[in-house]
């Protein structure tokens, strides 16, 4: 990067008259062209902004500093997106330098804490030309001088859509210095569909991915063989900031709140009420389980989106409306899980959802859908119950096992516990981004 280069710092004022929400930093970098490698890892820099260019890659032996540019979809409060705060936050404390960039602005409801230097580039995600042709030219643009003022090591992409924008910004005519990870996290047959889009990932978007990380062991063999990957590529499970996620608030506090009585059973829905999530058989199970049950058995929903309203009246339609609850966005999830009895998951598709993660963390059972790699984070008959895709009644059948016998319920809810805490906290799982990072750096395959 040349002395007096522009980098971004994200500020929080609204109204930003030029293309990123942000305002450049002025630094000055001392010459690179002693690095004897192509993709010289930098040490520290100083209060001044120097930067001294190492010639070894990164090892953990001497931890150099890697610099990591983060392309995230927007600062919203979502699966992908809470990962990789939580990891970037884990990084830094590891002396890294990390920015995320957000492709487009989130101005809804459960918004994500931005850091200083982030920046958001203020894409328009609803672009007819976007849709069209996949990739927005103005929005490439932003993200290239981006990309040019932090000068990264390591460029981390977080979902498909992030993926693509990785991938077109290793075209150009300078010889590339830093390495584009993907970071998938969901099955690659669910999300690409259609033969023009399978060739154009397989042909020109995976060919320039220089590792790939997936959250489940199980999409990451699909992974492997949808786009007959050849980069290096890892199995990494998905990882939660087990220490921030306590209770605030009590049970009996929360159960008030949401009039719910203390004797009552909670079944709990937390994502997106959207398409994927599949709110709507959340609701149809609860009404089976409500109707089997002599207990009283209430429905929580977690959560918001565009399927509000539908669930609302598919409530109401299924004669379950009085016990049930749309929390909404929650700034303290973790009492309102805790306050609950069973998690429930009924999506159509999942990598290794943190959600399931979560609910462990707090004592609670997942009652599921086998589907992606869910099997991996909940082990069946031991911290959950997991049934074949798509089968509501077996799903229904499952949950009311649960709600007539709660001391199986609090055995699996304490098994879930045991088994999560130790496997997918973010300091497990971001040692091995750290050494995966370095693997990519080394060019180790």
């Amino acid at each position: 990067m040349k002395a007096g280069a522009e980098r971004w710092a994200c500020v929080p004022v609204a109204g930003s008259s030029g293309p990123f929400r942000s305002t450049p930093l002025e630094l000055s970098f001392t010459s690179c062209s002693d690095a004897v490698t192509d993709h010289p890892v930098r040490d520290s820099p100083d209060r001044r902004g120097q930067v001294s260019c190492r010639s070894t890659y990164w090892n953990p032996k001497y931890s150099p500093v890697v610099r990591i540019l983060q392309l995230v979809q927007k600062p919203q409060r979502r699966g992908a997106e809470v990962f990789t705060f939580h990891l970037s936050a884990w990084l830094r404390s590891r002396a890294h330098e990390v920015q995320t960039v957000y492709l487009y602005p989130h101005d809804g409801g459960n918004p994500l804490e931005t850091r200083a230097n982030d920046v958001v580039a203020m894409g328009d995600e609803h672009s007819v030309l976007e849709h069209a042709t996949g990739i927005h030219p103005l929005l490439l643009g932003r993200l290239r001088r981006a990309l040019l003022a932090f000068s990264p090591d390591i460029v981390q992409t977080n979902g498909a859509r992030t993926l693509k924008y990785g991938a077109a910004l290793t075209f150009g005519g300078r010889q590339r210095r830093w390495r584009l990870v993907y970071r998938n996290i969901d099955r690659p047959t669910f999300w690409v569909r259609g033969r023009l889009r399978e060739s154009l990932y397989r042909r020109v978007v995976m060919p320039r991915v220089d590792g790939v990380i997936s959250v489940s062991e199980t999409t990451l063999e699909e992974v492997r063989a949808f786009y007959r990957l050849r980069a290096p590529s890892i199995f990494v499970p998905n990882g939660v900031d087990l220490r921030g996620l306590t209770p605030r608030e009590g049970r009996e506090t929360v159960r008030e709140r949401y009039q719910t009585p203390l004797s009552a059973q909670v079944l709990v829905f937390s994502g997106n009420l959207g398409p994927q999530k599949r709110p709507d058989r959340f609701l149809r199970v609860a009404a089976k389980i409500s109707r089997g049950s002599d207990a009283d058995v209430y429905a929580w929903l977690l959560g918001d989106g565009p399927d509000l309203e539908k669930s609302r009246q598919l409530a109401a339609d299924l004669g379950i409306a009085d016990r049930v609850r749309f929390v909404g966005c929650h700034a303290d999830v973790a009492s309102v899980m805790a306050a609950c009895d069973i998690h429930l998951s009924q999506s159509d598709t999942e990598g290794m959802p943190a959600v399931a993660i979560e609910a462990a963390h707090l004592g609670l059972p997942t009652v599921a859908f086998r589907v992606g790699g869910m099997h991996e984070c909940v082990r069946h008959g031991e911290t959950g119950l997991l049934v074949p895709a798509e089968d509501e009644q077996a799903l229904a059948d499952a949950g009311l096992s649960l709600v007539k016998s709660p001391s199986l319920r609090d055995a699996m809810g304490e098994a879930a516990r045991r088994w999560v805490d130790g496997r997918f906290s973010i300091d497990v799982v971001g040692q091995q981004y750290e050494s995966f990072d370095g693997r990519v750096l080394g060019g180790i395959t």
